[in-house]
């Protein structure tokens, strides 16, 4: 019999966090048997599910600096699609800060598709913000 390996999608996770050191890991299926895997792109570290993992039940909200990034990296990549090539090229550190806080409040401000991003973006991830 073929054993049944199972690893579930980032969104259906179900995460665990080590007493013994801090690590984060999700429930995988390897060789049949449930473990675990160590939350870290790239590598697959799996460990025994015993004891020493618990339930992560913490929730990591965004800060609104985090926030605002998410919707400038998207708005960034909608302006090299529209062809506003001078503001796809803008980066986030290198933006004087007045500039980051009212995007952080405003958004583009541009009264097109933009801030249609914005808006969706802010309301689909304010949940996240823990407030």
């Amino acid at each position: 019999m073929q054993s049944v390996d199972w690893e579930p999608k980032p969104s259906e996770r179900v995460y665990y966090r080590s007493s013994v050191d801090g690590q984060r890991a999700y429930v995988v299926r390897r060789n049949d048997e449930e473990c675990l895997r160590l939350d870290r792109p790239g590598e697959e570290l799996i460990r025994k599910k015993d004891g020493t993992w618990k339930l992560d039940e913490q929730l990591y909200p965004l800060t609104a600096h985090q926030l605002a990034k998410v919707a400038w990296v998207a708005d960034k990549a909608l302006c090299a699609c529209i062809g506003e090539h001078t503001e796809s090229k803008k980066d986030w550190l290198n933006t004087p800060e007045r500039e980051r806080i009212r995007f952080m409040k405003e958004g583009p401000d541009m009264g097109n598709i933009r801030d249609q991003l914005y808006t969706a973006i802010m309301t689909s991830l304010k949940d996240l913000t823990g407030g």
